[in-house]
């Protein structure tokens, strides 16, 4: 099976890529080119929803951290959801993981996202006293 990644500009909330696939050697530029438009200054939060990814090879794995590098040099965001279990173990495997960027589904993700937005409101109300 080829990769496939498919954007989701939503209303509310951040956008999402859809990754079904193998992310093998061959699929990684294609990747690469599927992101690229998302890591401009405007984009805070970069949503992976990986449920359809059956494969990842360790250059895939690379690109993902680079992309996460690259936003987090900004003070942004790349959070996975829906990892299955054979690229979570991957994951944890290549400790590349930490609790903040995966998330069951995009769902959870928002909730995370909504619920630090609302912190850092609290946090400059705060400081405005």
């Amino acid at each position: 099976m080829t990769l496939n990644v498919k954007a989701q500009k939503r209303n509310k909330g951040h956008p999402v890529l859809h990754v079904t696939g193998r992310l093998d050697a061959e699929a990684v530029p294609v990747c690469e080119a599927a992101i690229r438009p998302w890591l401009q200054p405007s984009t805070q939060v970069l949503i992976l929803n990986l449920s359809g990814l059956e494969y990842i090879c360790s250059l895939g794995l690379r690109m993902l951290m680079q992309t996460r590098q690259a936003l987090a040099a900004r003070h942004a965001r790349l959070l996975m959801t829906n990892l299955q279990p054979q690229i979570l173990r991957v994951f944890e495997l290549a400790a590349m993981l930490s609790k903040t960027e995966v998330f069951d589904s995009v769902e959870s993700a928002d909730i995370f996202l909504e619920a630090l937005e609302n912190k850092i409101r609290l946090t400059d109300s705060d400081v405005d006293d």
